[in-house]
């Protein structure tokens, strides 16, 4: 099950207890979406879903939401959210290589 192509999902430890564990699960519902992994309030990465850089979760003692990940199963509605907010981002040179 894929979500609505315009969703975008925010995921971040300040938000609530769950969600690291709710962010990947996202991952999982949505192989071919995409992620804004942002590095501080005003700059960005742009990945694909699937890229190691955001979705190794094999060490359960690290949270991949420890910095805000932005997520959407299309990368149209993440650059919208980014210029919104005045958010510079780039694209991830391994999974966009």
């Amino acid at each position: 099950m894929t979500e609505s192509a315009t969703a975008v999902r925010e995921f971040h430890d300040d938000e609530y207890r769950d969600t690291h564990n709710d962010y990947i699960g996202w991952l999982r519902r949505n192989p071919r979406g995409f992620v804004l992994n942002l590095k501080t309030q005003k700059a960005a990465v742009l990945h694909e879903s699937g890229c190691m850089h955001i979705a190794d979760y094999s060490d359960p003692d690290v949270s991949l939401t420890d910095k805000r990940k932005v997520c959407s199963p299309t990368s149209a509605p993440l650059k919208a959210w980014a210029t919104e907010r005045g958010i510079t981002w780039t694209r991830c040179g391994t999974c966009f290589g």
